[in-house]
């Protein structure tokens, strides 16, 4: 249903593959994990980065948009927040 990876990845979207309504989904994952859809998506989207970021050859800027964000500073501000370095500090961390 969402195999288009992490690129367009709507509430809608998924709340139609699991057969419930926004409303609903945002309700069901607020109870079980304390956390909003778009806190989630941003996790699995910060997880990937991290993945990508082993490779060298790939920009900073290239994996934010691979992993979902079509704004690079936003993108930075995310990561920044969630793992407390610059995309590029932690890249740097893993030499």
């Amino acid at each position: 249903c969402l195999s288009r990876g992490l690129g367009d990845v709507y509430k809608r979207q998924v709340a139609d593959c699991c057969y419930v309504s926004q409303w609903h989904l945002s309700k069901l994952l607020n109870r079980h994990t304390g956390k909003s859809f778009y806190d989630i998506l941003n996790t699995v989207r910060i997880q990937k980065a991290k993945e990508l970021l082993l490779d060298p050859g790939l920009k900073i800027g290239e994996i934010g948009e691979r992993v979902g964000y079509a704004d690079t500073a936003h993108f930075a501000r995310t990561f920044k927040k969630q793992e407390g370095m610059s995309a590029n500090e932690y890249r740097n961390s893993l030499k």
